[in-house]
């Protein structure tokens, strides 16, 4: 038997050079620490668990406040996402949610392989990519599997199961409610009255467990929830340099404080407008696939939520690498500097790196525009791509 196997084991090691090996190291090492990282920290994953496990001690996911605990503000319908987890202690949910979270993680970078990013663009970008991976997962946070759910769910490849896709990927971004801005780039096939239905069907099934608990109140204890969370994020977190959405570096500028929360909901809309017309032109008078341009619609997502922290940019790493893969084809310096200096701006530019200078980049939300530095740089290499040098 032995004899056998090894010249089966030597072949299939032939078929991987050196950078695989490495990278296959790196991957190990790097899923060890997500998994460690989530155990020993997972702060808003506490948040989801103490959720879970109140429906079933039977009580109110909502009023978590009560019990002395941060507010669980997702959507009815997200809860049976979180259930299973409640079923085991803390200490065990958490490894299950890092394993989660390193399985989003592969997943992304699979999708990535398979929609044309190469492998050195892949491994150079998860790397620059690796401290906001790595801060999503002391957070606990969800938007990895989020990103996963988006990518994976193929809204643009298989139309026999489109409307499917098309709803799980709806409810997967109504759990931060302003990521359903990406949406807009399929609105005419969301807006369907097929659709439309078989989504409020899903959404009322999924919240069958936390209707069970709250009944009557159930929306009035979420709304509460919500504004809880709001009192909570007082002006120095909500406006602080943490924020780094572009509607929060317009209200800092001018000093705007927390309450007057109708500004930053008219930003959205404004800055909304703005910013889906001008990529809307790119991905219409372009040469973009359909995977780059997703991967857009995605990132302005997270630029215009009016709380972007520090996790949510994990949902830019697609347009990240399809942003230097383009500038790295079309060989032209614009946007090859555009790309390097958007995907610097996300990933490097901190207080820790720059000190006073990171601050006050921060301050001016510097992820954002750096996120939009990407962008630029893809339409800019698809033109370059279509039209020549300038």
């Amino acid at each position: 038997m032995p004899h056998r196997i090894y010249p089966l084991l030597k072949s299939f090691l032939r078929k991987f050079d050196a950078v695989d090996f490495i990278s296959f190291g790196f991957a190990i090492v790097f899923s060890v620490v997500m998994i460690r990282n989530t155990y020993y920290n997972g702060w808003d994953f506490t948040i989801y668990h103490a959720a879970a496990k109140a429906f079933w001690d039977g009580q109110s996911p909502y009023k978590l406040t009560e019990s002395g605990v941060w507010p669980f503000k997702y959507p009815p319908w997200t809860l049976p996402f979180f259930l299973p987890f409640g079923l085991v202690p803390l200490s065990t949910a958490k490894i299950f949610w890092g394993l989660l979270q390193v399985a989003s993680l592969a997943s992304i970078l699979y999708w990535l392989r398979q929609s044309g990013i190469s492998r050195r663009v892949l491994i150079f970008t998860s790397l620059c990519f690796w401290f906001l991976f790595a801060y999503h997962s002391l957070s606990g946070q969800l938007v990895l599997t989020i990103t996963a759910i988006c990518l994976l769910g193929g809204i643009f490849r298989e139309r026999k199961t489109e409307d499917r896709a098309l709803i799980v990927t709806s409810i997967a971004l109504s759990s931060k409610v302003f990521f359903l801005y990406a949406l807009l780039y399929r609105v005419r096939e969301v807006f369907v009255p097929k659709v439309l239905l078989k989504l409020f069907l899903i959404i009322l099934f999924l919240s069958l467990p936390a209707l069970y608990q709250d009944g009557n109140e159930l929306f009035s204890l979420w709304l509460k929830s919500m504004s809880t969370t709001d009192q909570i994020l007082n002006d120095t977190v909500s406006r602080g340099w943490r924020n780094q959405s572009l509607s929060a570096a317009i209200l800092r500028g001018f000093g705007i404080t927390r309450e007057d929360i109708f500004l930053d909901l008219a930003l959205f809309f404004a800055l909304g407008a703005g910013l889906g017309l001008i990529w809307q032109k790119a991905c219409t008078h372009l040469s973009l696939t359909e995977e780059q341009k997703w991967s857009g619609w995605l990132a302005l997502s997270v630029v215009l939520h009016p709380l972007a922290w520090f996790h949510s940019f994990v949902l830019v790493f697609p347009l990240a690498c399809f942003a230097l893969e383009s500038s790295l084809d079309s060989k032209k310096t614009i946007p090859l500097v555009m790309s390097g200096v958007g995907i610097a701006s996300i990933c490097f530019f901190t207080i820790q790196s720059l000190g006073y200078l990171g601050h006050l980049l921060l301050k001016f939300s510097i992820k954002s525009i750096g996120t939009l530095f990407c962008l630029g740089a893809l339409a800019i290499s698809a033109w370059y791509k279509e039209k020549g040098s300038f």
